[in-house]
């Protein structure tokens, strides 16, 4: 009987040494098989990092003119839009923030105001000193219609030569 009961003992830990070697060999597996997806991934983001740089400088030829494809030309259209949009945003927000920073105090109550209230947000009463929002531009691009500064040798939304 003890031998009987040493024989299922031995099949017993051969049985469990030979599920921990499959497990360390699925394990093995795994570990490959995240190192090659990190690879990829990896790989990946190098390669949409180059296109992103290479559609980018293609962009900018189309704009000055160093590329004349119909195709690439009519797709830069909708960029070209986009670059508008967020130039303007971005000019509001600027105005915004230096507005903001730019505040007054209520002749009425004494609490202090942004530069663009109306109206004082403690006691409703009329603001005096409000500010209207400032056009940085005396000069309009050719290019795009944005206004530019004077003295501006490029245009600060679209990047062409002005005109001076």
């Amino acid at each position: 009987m003890s031998n009987n009961f040493q024989n299922m003992i031995g099949e017993g830990l051969s049985k469990l040494q030979g599920g921990i070697e499959q497990g360390k060999q699925k394990l093995q597996t795994v570990q490959e098989i995240n190192e090659l997806n990190k690879q990829t991934n990896d790989l990946n983001q190098q390669k949409s990092k180059i296109l992103l740089d290479l559609g980018q400088l293609a962009y900018y030829k189309i704009r000055t003119g160093q590329i004349s494809d119909s195709e690439m030309a009519e797709l830069t259209k909708g960029v070209f839009q986009l670059d508008q949009q967020i130039y303007r945003s971005l000019r509001q927000l600027s105005e915004f923030k230096s507005s903001k920073q730019q505040g007054t105090t209520c002749g009425n109550c004494g609490n202090s105001t942004d530069g663009i209230d109306k109206y004082c947000g403690s006691c409703g009463s009329k603001v005096e000193n409000q500010q209207e929002p400032v056009i940085h531009g005396d000069v309009e691009c050719m290019s795009c219609g944005e206004l530019a500064p004077l003295h501006a040798n490029h245009c600060p939304c679209c990047g062409m030569k002005m005109n001076n």
